[in-house]
């Protein structure tokens, strides 16, 4: 028995935590709706973007989301404290893409300013970005 869920606002894409208990969808407005799938209802608005965020991920843990907006910034939101962790600021155009590696702390971002960038944290207030092009930049918490 299928249900549906809607809006007023287009949903650019969605993702799945790693149990299939939430959903993540990202809107052309810049908000994310958080929506419990065994009740079927949304449960968060996070408001972290500008611009049209293009996507809304969830980590392998199913815990953080990292967004990619055309605001040219990157975001991880906490979903368990309902509280954005980091807004990342080193893309100079939209960014159009950010995903988690499958198994470590990594993610990648892409953007209209054509860079690829890797970011990494091996300290709790630090986070590590390399472009992929050579240029190395570090970002404090």
């Amino acid at each position: 028995n299928f249900k549906q869920i809607q809006g007023n606002i287009f949903k650019n894409t969605f993702s799945f935590d790693n149990q299939v208990n939430l959903a993540a969808l990202s809107h052309t407005d810049g908000l994310v709706t958080l929506w419990d799938l065994k009740k079927l209802r949304a449960i968060d608005k996070i408001d972290m973007h500008q611009l049209d965020c293009r996507c809304a991920e969830f980590d392998p843990m199913g815990r953080y989301l990292v967004t990619a907006s055309f605001d040219s910034t990157v975001c991880i939101y906490d979903t368990e404290l309902k509280e954005q962790k980091m807004k990342i600021e080193n893309h100079t155009d939209r960014v159009v893409l950010a995903k988690w590696h499958p198994i470590y702390p990594i993610i990648l971002s892409t953007s209209a300013d054509t860079t690829c960038l890797l970011y990494t944290s091996d300290a709790a207030d630090d986070l590590l970005c390399v472009d992929l092009g050579g240029r190395r930049i570090i970002n404090k918490k």
